[in-house]
């Protein structure tokens, strides 16, 4: 059941879904140095995560109605994108999220496989807000061409805009963002990702994170884990993590097969002096962490190979959801709350 409803938030807070690998990536800005791709096609399509997310029969009745409000099923989501620009993150709007969202360029794609309209969007987004009354729901307006999203106080605000055939939804915190990728897809010409952003691409994953921090910005870190190594007071801590003061970029990924699913992390620390010693960091927390994931946790290694550091870690169904109580249980313990029920099998119909 908790499986469900997230997926179904996910996509229904998403906006009802950025772009599958097979298509253009209008949501990247020149210069990125931040992308996210979700490939919801190959997600949906994998025997094991359809089993993992299998329908209760309340996830079906919802979907029934999100389908009569906006026309969409789970299967028309195929993607989600976000580029980011970090060139001009400092350290006074690191320490402020609303001048960092306000500042930093982040654009979003989704792209669908049938078209929507604006009122189809703020009928589904009605419809999650009528079922969670107990939630501070998500207002939205169409005003202008443009979608408004007011997630209430405390939470960003952003602004989207569909694609004159109704098959891509760009969401972003500022106007120009919106309306320069939209620009972009009316041109049919994306803007393209650096080599070097290219090279820490995991084409083939369902999911991928994938960051290179600027020039400036991977100074700032240099330059701050140097001071903390050097203080008169540093302790072992400051050691530990000195090496990770060369980090160039970083790559997650994660893709479902079909009885299994793959995972993994790259770091590129600038040297192999760092990588060495960041391995040895990365090994200690993996083996107390690991030891609260049950049997995935053995598989749970890091090795370095040059300046990169890297962890890559395959898990059946059952390691995946015994990690996977293993971590709400650690979490919830650690902060006070209850532990997860078990889920409840529901026989089909």
């Amino acid at each position: 059941m908790y499986l469900n409803r997230l997926r179904f938030s996910l996509v229904a807070a998403a906006g009802l879904a950025v772009a599958a690998t097979a298509a253009p990536d209008f949501s990247v800005t020149p210069g990125a140095d931040v992308l996210l791709r979700v490939n919801m096609k190959a997600l949906q399509s994998s025997p094991l995560m359809k089993e993992l997310t299998k329908d209760q029969p309340e996830d079906k009745a919802l979907d029934a109605e999100f389908l009569a409000a906006t026309g969409l099923t789970k299967d028309d989501v195929l993607g989600i994108s976000a580029a980011v620009v970090l060139d001009g993150v400092t350290e006074e709007t690191m320490a402020n999220p609303e001048a960092l969202m306000a500042t930093l360029p982040v654009v979003g794609q989704i792209h669908l496989a049938k078209p929507v309209t604006a009122d189809q969007l703020l009928k589904g987004i009605k419809l999650m807000n009528d079922k969670n009354p107990g939630a501070q729901g998500l207002n939205a307006v169409s005003e202008g061409g443009l979608i408004r999203f007011n997630g209430g106080e405390g939470k960003p605000s952003f602004v989207g805009a569909l694609t004159p055939d109704g098959k891509s939804l760009f969401l972003a915190p500022r106007d120009a963002d919106v309306k320069q990728a939209v620009a972009r897809a009316a041109s049919g010409t994306p803007a393209g990702v650096s080599a070097e952003l290219a090279s820490v691409l995991e084409k083939d994953a369902h999911i991928n994170l994938a960051v290179v921090l600027p020039a400036a910005l991977r100074a700032k870190i240099k330059a701050q884990m140097d001071e903390m190594k050097s203080a008169p007071d540093a302790g072992p801590q400051a050691l530990m993590f000195a090496p990770f003061g060369g980090l160039k970029s970083v790559s997650i990924s994660a893709k479902m097969n079909a009885a299994d699913a793959d995972f993994g992390l790259m770091l590129d620390l600038g040297t192999p002096d760092n990588a060495t010693a960041a391995n040895g960091t990365l090994s200690m927390f993996a083996m107390m962490l690991g030891s609260q994931m049950g049997p995935a946790g053995q598989k749970l290694r890091f090795v370095s190979e040059g300046s990169i550091v890297k962890l890559k870690m395959n898990l059946t169904k059952a390691e995946l959801m015994e990690a996977g109580k293993g971590a709400m249980q650690s979490a919830g313990g650690g902060l006070g709350g209850e532990e997860m029920p078990e889920e409840e099998e529901v026989p089909a119909p």
